[in-house]
């Protein structure tokens, strides 16, 4: 069975390392649908919240979504399964459009976006 990886997640990031390496061990071909965006914002000083920095953010992310779209479009059959990442929160509306019904849709985000933008702070 094909299990499709989709995203701008951080593929160096264990959880999703540990996502690959579990699907591969469980007889899973792996397709990665990715697009490169947080790789570049791991640290994230007091500008990166600033309305100038999230504009172009919004900007890259926008870009990558449809080259994501693209990409899907692009594979010789929609895989029976996708798999969001950790760091996927926006991904996974993206997927959710894009592969239903044709495909199981699963999310691991490890932690929740309010986690991440409110109480880590």
């Amino acid at each position: 069975m094909t299990a499709c990886l989709f995203g701008t997640y951080v593929r160096a990031h264990s959880a999703n390392r540990l996502l690959r390496e579990g699907l591969a061990g469980a007889g899973f071909a792996l397709v990665e649908c990715h697009e490169p965006v947080w790789e570049e914002t791991g640290n994230k000083p007091r500008r990166y919240f600033g309305p100038l920095s999230l504009a172009r953010l919004a900007a890259r992310y926008t870009t990558a979504a449809r080259r994501l779209a693209r990409r899907w479009r692009a594979l010789s059959g929609p895989p029976p399964l996708v798999v969001v990442g950790f760091g996927g929160q926006l991904d996974a509306l993206l997927a959710r459009r894009l592969c239903r019904p044709r495909a199981a849709l699963v999310f691991a985000p490890l932690v929740t976006l309010s986690e991440t933008l409110v109480e880590d702070r």
